[in-house]
C-alpha cells in the first residue's frame, strides 16, 4: 500500500510539472522566426525557462541550427555547429597555446545582433572531475571570454 501511495505522489508531481511548462509558442515568436528564417525544415521548439527564451532547432539543407528568441519575439542569436577545421587560424592558435590540455567538444558559429562569433566548448578531466568551459572568440580570432559550464545532466 505504501508503494502504491508513493507511486501516486510521484506520478502526480510529474504530471503537474509537465503542465507547468510552456508548450505553445507565441504567435509573435513564430512570426519573428519565419521572417528571420524562411527555408527552415524539421522545426522543433522548446522553452528555456531559466533564460526565458524560446529556442528553435531547425535544418537548412544538411546544416543544423538553433535560434533563440525572447518572449516578445526579439531574435537573440543563432548557432550553427561547425567543424574545428572551419575555425579561424587565430582561434586555433589560442586553443593550442592556452588550452592544449583540453579536449574540444563542440565548435559553433554564433550570430548575434552584435555580429558573428565562434564558440568553442572544451573539457578537461582532472582529479576525477570534468572541467568544462565555453570560450568565445571574435571572427578575427581574438579571445573574448571564458565561461565555466554549470554541472548538469543535459548531455
Amino acid at each position: 500500500m505504501r508503494n502504491l501511495m508513493i507511486s501516486v505522489i510521484v506520478l502526480s508531481t510529474m504530471t503537474f510539472t509537465a503542465y507547468g511548462q510552456k508548450t505553445d509558442v507565441p504567435a509573435n515568436v513564430k512570426k519573428a522566426f519565419e521572417q528571420k528564417v524562411s527555408n527552415a525544415k524539421d522545426v522543433e521548439w522548446e522553452y528555456d525557462s531559466e533564460d526565458k527564451l524560446w529556442e528553435v532547432e531547425f535544418e537548412i539543407g544538411k546544416a543544423e541550427f538553433t535560434s533563440a528568441f525572447d518572449e516578445n519575439g526579439k531574435w537573440v542569436e543563432t548557432e550553427k555547429e561547425i567543424k574545428f577545421s572551419e575555425l579561424p587560424e587565430g582561434v586555433k592558435a589560442t586553443l593550442k597555446a592556452d588550452y592544449s590540455d583540453y579536449e574540444v567538444e563542440e565548435v559553433e558559429l554564433v550570430e548575434k545582433p552584435e555580429g558573428k562569433f565562434y564558440e568553442v566548448e572544451i573539457e578537461l578531466e582532472k582529479d576525477d572531475k570534468e572541467l568544462e568551459f565555453e570560450l568565445l572568440f571574435s571572427p578575427d580570432g581574438k579571445f573574448i571570454k571564458e565561461e565555466q559550464e554549470k554541472d548538469d545532466d543535459d548531455d
